[in-house]
């Protein structure tokens, strides 16, 4: 993924993405840098729940017009293929359990009340 945002993008906007994407910060230009902590935006490069909770929305949603038995389940699993990519981070990790925790309980029957999960 980081070679075709390479190829296919200019340079600095591949960087930006790739870092937004799968967490790759190191080469960015130091400007870029500077001017993002500067102005407070840094923190949208770091991968966190936000991006699994994304991923499993999509792939749900996917396997719902499939009409696949169990979607929430084979989405949550399979957002697990891009944890790797990341590096595995910790916020990543965990919404990546919570969200096949939750699934699996779905699955056997359980009632799951979300706001709960969250505090």
């Amino acid at each position: 993924i980081y070679t075709l945002c390479s190829e296919n993008l200019p340079y600095p906007v591949s960087e930006i993405v790739s870092a937004m994407t799968l967490g790759v910060r190191e080469n960015l230009p130091i400007s870029v840098k500077t001017y993002m902590v500067l102005n407070g935006t840094y923190h949208y490069l770091a991968i966190s729940g936000l991006h699994i909770g994304v991923i499993v929305s999509v792939l749900y949603l996917i396997f719902k017009l499939l009409k696949s038995k169990n979607p929430f389940l084979k989405s949550s699993i399979t957002s697990g293929v891009f944890l790797p990519l990341t590096g595995f981070p910790p916020s990543a990790l965990r919404a990546f359990l919570f969200t096949t925790i939750v699934s699996i309980g779905k699955t056997k029957g359980r009632k799951v009340d979300l706001i709960y999960i969250t505090i």
